[in-house]
């Protein structure tokens, strides 16, 4: 779950593997009417829930909690450098806020 944060929020392969597809077929004329651009609120659905189930998880055993005390920098990192991964793809930082509070929790636990 963590490995799968990082690429999302830190890397740019993710990103910009959908800017490329969105260059390819958002700028075809004609439109690709099968082609379905990323969704922001999916991205937002998807990452929350999978840090609601990181917590669940390391809540719940010791040895996780220790495990994943060692990503508190990769979460401290999502939250304070804004301009890389997904972040590319959002033209307003406020579109994420809900999701970035989860992992202000993340850091909050693990520390």
């Amino acid at each position: 779950i963590n490995i799968i944060l990082f690429h999302f929020f830190r890397d740019d392969f993710i990103a910009n593997m959908i800017k490329d597809l969105q260059t390819k077929y958002l700028e075809k004329v004609p439109k690709d009417e099968d082609f379905i651009d990323f969704d922001l609120n999916t991205f937002n659905n998807l990452a929350q829930t999978l840090i609601v189930l990181l917590l669940g998880i390391t809540k719940r055993d010791y040895l996780n909690h220790l495990y994943n005390s060692q990503y508190v920098r990769v979460y401290i990192h999502m939250l304070t450098v804004t301009n890389t991964g997904v972040y590319k793809l959002t033209s307003n930082i406020s579109n994420l806020v809900d999701t970035r509070r989860l992992i202000l929790d993340c850091c909050k636990e693990f520390l």
